[in-house]
């Protein structure tokens, strides 16, 4: 499936757990966009967690590697 596809916190959370079928979907996307209200919600639930480092750096490198994809 192609097209556009605005992630939610769900979702991100989905990628993190590598389910299997949200990664099939979003393989083939045209575009993802993820809302700075998605990735404040991450923030704040890394924070809230009992492994906040790991947490925080799975969020950092996502952030990191979907700003690469820009150029």
């Amino acid at each position: 499936m192609s097209g556009k596809f605005l992630l939610d916190t769900n979702v991100i959370i989905a990628l993190f757990a590598k389910e299997p079928v949200v990664h099939e979907r979003l393989s083939n996307a045209d575009e993802v966009f993820v809302p700075c209200i998605a990735l404040g919600e991450m923030f704040f639930g890394a924070y809230k967690s009992l492994r906040i480092k790991e947490n925080l750096a799975r969020i950092n490198e996502f952030v990191l590697n979907s700003l690469c994809r820009l150029g």
